[in-house]
């Protein structure tokens, strides 16, 4: 089973990674890691609120008929 993708849950997965690169504890294979993590994650993001904006968009032409 696909486990589905929660925008508000990257978000904060987002910002614990951020927080963990701020703190200088990181190791160069760790960083690596997150910033890949991360990277991913924006694109989720954006995949996520491009549909939303398209699926808005059809909901607000419908309500035009």
């Amino acid at each position: 089973m696909a486990v589905q993708f929660k925008y508000d849950q990257a978000v904060k997965r987002l910002e614990e990674i951020l927080r963990d690169i701020e703190s200088d504890g990181q190791d160069v294979d760790s960083l690596v890691d997150r910033l890949k993590e991360a990277k991913d994650l924006i694109k989720k993001c954006r995949e996520k609120l491009f549909n939303v904006e398209a699926e808005l968009k059809k909901i607000s032409e419908d309500e035009g008929d």
